[in-house]
């Protein structure tokens, strides 16, 4: 799943149902070589959110990968909702 990689601040995303992974190469994933991250956000704030509640939308680090950085929010809120970290 590789997906839009902009989030404007404020903004409100959208996951549809599914697993979301790395693919083989990295290449729709941060760019870490120490930590080898998912997702990483810097002074971002808006919500991350799955379509329905019920937490099927499953991001999967395949224990190879920190699923999530958040590095501050800036001058708001980041809200995680009904999403499932694997």
């Amino acid at each position: 799943n590789t997906g839009n990689a902009i989030m404007s601040l404020g903004d409100t995303t959208v996951m549809i149902v599914g697993e979301y992974r790395c693919s083989e190469t990295g290449e729709n994933c941060h760019e870490s070589t120490e930590m080898f991250q998912m997702l990483r956000t810097k002074d971002l704030h808006g919500e991350l959110k799955c379509i329905n509640d019920e937490a099927n939308c499953i991001i999967d680090g395949e224990h190879e990968r920190q699923i999530l950085h958040v590095f501050g929010t800036g001058d708001g809120k980041l809200t995680l909702r009904a999403t499932t970290f694997k």
